[in-house]
This record gives C-alpha cells, structure tokens and sequence, in this order.
C-alpha cells in the first residue's frame, strides 16, 4: 500500500468497520499529514477489495464504505501509534456528535467509546449517561445501569473529579431510582446516602432534595420504616418548595401521600395525592398524573370502593401509555388486577399477572416480579390448583424474606394462610391470621381475605379452638413467622 492509502485505513479503522468519507475528512484535519485526494485513495482501496462502497448511508452528505474483512480492521488498528489513536478516536466523537443532529442520541454510546479510547473521561462519562437515560426512556433497564455505572466510573478515573460533582450527582440519582424501582435496595441505598452528602458538600440544593426523596421513598415506603421515611421525605419538601422545583415537589407529595395512605390517613392521602396530580397538570407530565391516579386508586381500594379504584387505575393507565413507561404500566394493571380478584374475576388477573410476570423478569424487576407472582398464586388458589399455589405464593414469602418487606407481604401471608387452611390445617393458618387482625392493612384487601378465610374456618371448627389458636397468633412478630415458614420449607427441600 502507498502511504495514503495505508494512512486512510489507519483512520477507517478507528471510525469502525463501517466508515465514513466525512468522518475521515474530519480526523485528516485533526492531524498534522493530510491525504491530499481521499477520493482516489478510497477508489483504489475498492479495487484492490480492501474495502467496498454501499449503496445507502446512515448519513446524509457521506459515502458509506465497509472493510471487506473484520480481521483487517483489527490488524490496521494494531498499526496505529497511542498518540494518533487518540486524537483520531476524538475527532470521530466530535464528527459523530456534529452530524448526528436530532438523531445524536442514537449514537451516544458510539461516541462515549470514541471519547474513552481518546482517554477523554469526562466527555465520555458525559454521552454513556445520555445513552442510560435514552435507554430507561425505552425500558432498557440493564442498559441504562451498565451506561449509567461506566458513566460513574470513569468520572471517579477523571483528573478532577470534584470538578464534575453536579453531573456525577445526577448520575447516581437517576441510578438509584431506578435500582430501587427494581428492588435492589442494597446497591440503591448507598449511592442515595453518597449522592446526599456529596450535594450538601456542593451545596447543591436540587440534588439534595432528590437524594432526601428518594430516600424517603426507599426506606418509609420498600423498607416499611415509615417515620423515618417521612422524616426524608419532609425535609425534601422545604427544600423543593424554597428552589421552586414543581417536578420535585409533585414527586415528594405523592410520597407523602403514600406514607399517608400506609398510616391508614386516607383523607390526607387524598390530599397530597391531588397537589400532585395538579403540579402534574401544569407540568404535563404524564408520568406524575398516572403516579396521582394510581394513588387515588389505592386509596378507593382501601375503602372498599372498588369502582372507584378501577376508574382511578384506569386513568393512570391511560397516562402511564402516552409516557411510554412499561414498568409503571406494569404495576397499575397488577393494581387493577387486584380490584378484578376481589370481584372474583380470576380470569382477568391470571392474565394480567401473566403479561406483568413477561415484562418483569424481562427488566428484571425485583420490585414488580412478587406482584405478578401474588396475582398468580391467587388465581391458582381460587382454581384450586394448590401445588402452583403454593410454588408462587412461597416464592413470594421467601423473596420478601430475602429483599425486604413491603406492606404486599402481609397480603401473600394471608393467602398463605387461606390456601393451609383449604389443605387441611389448622393451628398454623389461625396463627398467621391472627398475627394478621394486629397489624394495619392499609390496601384494605388482606383485611377481607383475613374476615373470609376466618368465616369458613369457623363454619367447621369449635369457637373456642379458633379464639385460643387466634389469641396465640397475636404473640407472633412477622419474623418468628418467616421463620418458622423458611425453616419448614428448607426441611422439605433437604428431605
């Protein structure tokens, strides 16, 4: 090959196996020799069927060519030395951003490799966490965590990563919210609890608030610590309602909301969810009103208005559509699902926790994956299919053990107890259902799965051997239960 055209192949490689004549124009000015007649260098390249032209391209303007051979590609980035690598790997990130247009967000993650083999970190951090966010907005979520935690990497590599605080602030954030969505407080947490020290050391007020409302949400609401969830959440409030932040806010007064609705104060429930559904208006945000929807539809469920709950759930379906978020889909159809069990329409939730197991185990979602499997239990136990009953209902008391415990824990516990019963027993289930009368049940619907479970029971068993086993029940913490569940069922998995 004569020096320009083994130069061009040099340059072709670094932009990829499929390459651009304006992408090579743009790293021939990026560097100090130049190819004086690229157009005659890439037609003698194509005879000699070291590369070949195609007939489209991706880009407007460019001809597009291909290596003839991925091997060769690789052999010819080998020959180039550190220095122009990395100059020619910038000037491919800096053409790919320029000519992307309203597209550019298609190629982010291409442009984040170019700017890492540049060694540019910064830059590079900058476009992996522009592709995590185009891939949560699609519901690619081990995308968007695999983008968003090579984004935090290489900000910690950078020279000066203090320099950066505000856009690695955002990062761990948007990270965090999602990893608890999906249940994986563990790893959410601790970024949380990073991110709100780090913006109190930045005096960055925003992502202050974030952190405290997200916190709030994680450990009142997943983690069921309820005053020390509002506590986050109250301090957040100040904070969004001093910067002026109607986004924020509608996000920390739904949470409010929930804790709230958790407490058994469904009117102020009501009240934080409607400020959030009217900053969600004036925001048209679709995602904040099918959010307030769904917590109207909590509270209705709760007070056994059933219509009302479905209308509710309903409405933030609708919302939850035109925002494109499947995940939150997910979750208001497992809640309408629920209103269609306590009409006994066990057709209904068996397909809509089926379609929710599909999208759940698909985004790998910790917090949705024991919703579907309750919905499914609870159709096999009203077709009486025990065995699959209780495969779904198990996993769903060993999952809660695992993770943390939601308030759904209570709702399995007492299908548990509802299935034990129709297999025979008896001591056991009146326990759990008695531990059950002593705690609050804020959906309302384990409250009525606990009256009728206790009404059949009663129907064949002598009032005095149902009120001591009852009382004996009321002893019980919900630990000294799981246990007792976890132990049994490592007994039979080893027997």
């Amino acid at each position: 090959l004569l020096y320009p055209e083994k130069l061009t192949l040099q340059r072709a490689a670094v932009v990829g196996r499929v390459f651009y004549d304006r992408a090579l124009l743009m790293l021939d000015a990026a560097d100090e020799t130049h190819v004086d007649d690229l157009a005659t260098v890439l037609q003698n390249l194509t005879e000699r069927e070291f590369i070949f032209p195609r007939e489209l391209s991706a880009f407007e303007d460019s001809a597009e060519y291909i290596f003839a051979q991925a091997m060769m590609r690789d052999l010819v980035l080998e020959t180039l030395l550190e220095r122009q690598a990395a100059a020619y790997h910038r000037a491919a990130a800096q053409w790919l951003a320029a000519q992307g247009g309203a597209r550019v967000g298609e190629y982010d993650a291409l442009i984040a490799q170019h700017y890492e083999q540049a060694g540019d970190k910064v830059p590079a951090a900058e476009h992996h966490y522009r592709a995590a966010k185009a891939a949560f907005a699609v519901s690619a979520v081990q995308e968007g965590i695999r983008a968003s935690e090579k984004a935090l990497a290489l900000l910690v590599e950078a020279d000066k990563p203090l320099d950066h605080v505000d856009l690695r602030l955002d990062i761990q954030l948007d990270l965090a919210n999602v990893l608890g969505f999906l249940g994986d407080y563990d790893r959410a947490k601790p970024l949380l609890e990073s991110a709100l020290a780090a913006a109190r050391g930045a005096n960055n007020r925003t992502a202050e608030a974030r952190a405290l409302a997200q916190l709030g949400r994680l450990v009142g609401l997943w983690q069921n610590q309820l005053e020390l969830g509002q506590a986050f959440l109250e301090e957040a409030l100040l904070i969004y309602r001093e910067v002026d932040d109607k986004s924020g806010l509608a996000f920390v007064v739904r949470q409010l909301g929930n804790i709230a609705f958790s407490t058994g104060e469904h009117k102020e429930a009501r009240s934080y969810f409607e400020e959030s559904l009217a900053l969600g208006r004036a925001l048209e945000d679709d995602e904040l009103m099918a959010n307030a929807f769904n917590g109207f539809g909590l509270v209705a469920f709760s007070t056994d208005d059933l219509e009302g709950a479905l209308s509710a759930f309903q409405q933030g379906l609708e919302y939850a559509k035109r925002s494109g978020d499947k995940l939150q889909q997910v979750m208001l159809r497992l809640n309408i699902g629920l209103v269609y069990a306590e009409w006994g329409d066990f057709a209904n939730v068996r397909q809509i926790a089926q379609e929710g197991l599909a999208v759940a185990q698909d985004a790998n979602s910790v917090y949705l994956l024991p919703g579907a499997w309750i919905g499914l239990g609870w159709a096999a136990l009203a077709a009486s299919e025990f065995e699959t009953a209780r495969q779904y209902l198990e996993m769903t008391l060993l999952h809660f053990n695992k993770v943390g415990r939601d308030v759904r824990i209570h709702l399995t516990l007492a299908l548990y107890a509802e299935l034990q019963a129709q297999l025979g027993e008896v001591e056991l289930p009146l326990q759990w259902l008695g531990f059950l009368q002593t705690v609050p049940d804020q959906s309302g619907v384990g409250r009525r799965l606990v009256e009728r479970t206790l009404a059949k029971m009663r129907a064949d068993l002598p009032p005095e051997q149902i009120d001591a086993a009852l009382l004996r029940g009321t002893r019980l913490t919900l630990e000294d239960i799981l246990r007792e569940i976890t132990e049994n069922l490592g007994a039979q998995a080893v027997h």
